[in-house]
């Protein structure tokens, strides 16, 4: 009988990484392999915090979990923190509605978000992470 299949999707995955996101994902992956067909999508990033790409991108096998890097984008440090700085009024004001209790009644006039949208696109996509 055919195994089904099961995919993860983390950040980082593999033997140095450590992390509760990916670690939590390594148990549930290492568990699940003698009844699923496991596979973790995940970067080539093990430092999260230079997000270079140290692990080789493409596939392995590790104790018994198939696993598909993908590499990530170079960061660009400056670059980051001043689309993060555009961005931040957006998120402060949000915040700030929520804080007040009234974010909720908000969404029921204006559901979509448009204040400081574009600013908070490219923050999102200059992310080492963005997918």
């Amino acid at each position: 009988m055919k195994k089904e299949k099961i995919a993860f999707v983390v950040v980082r995955y593999g033997k140095d990484i450590n992390g509760g996101a990916e670690y939590h994902c390594q148990m549930l992956a290492e568990r699940l392999v003698d009844d699923y067909e496991v596979e973790v999508l995940t970067t080539c990033v093990r430092n999260i915090a230079t997000g270079a790409n140290d692990y080789p991108e493409g596939t392995e096998m590790w104790n018994g979990v198939f696993i598909r890097r993908f590499k990530s984008a170079p960061i660009h440090a400056e670059q980051e923190k001043l689309l993060a700085k555009q961005a931040k009024p957006a998120r402060r004001l949000r915040r700030f509605f929520y804080q007040i209790r009234i974010l909720s009644i908000l969404s029921r006039f204006f559901p979509v978000w448009h204040f400081k949208e574009e600013e908070e696109i490219r923050q999102m996509k200059a992310s080492m992470f963005y997918s």
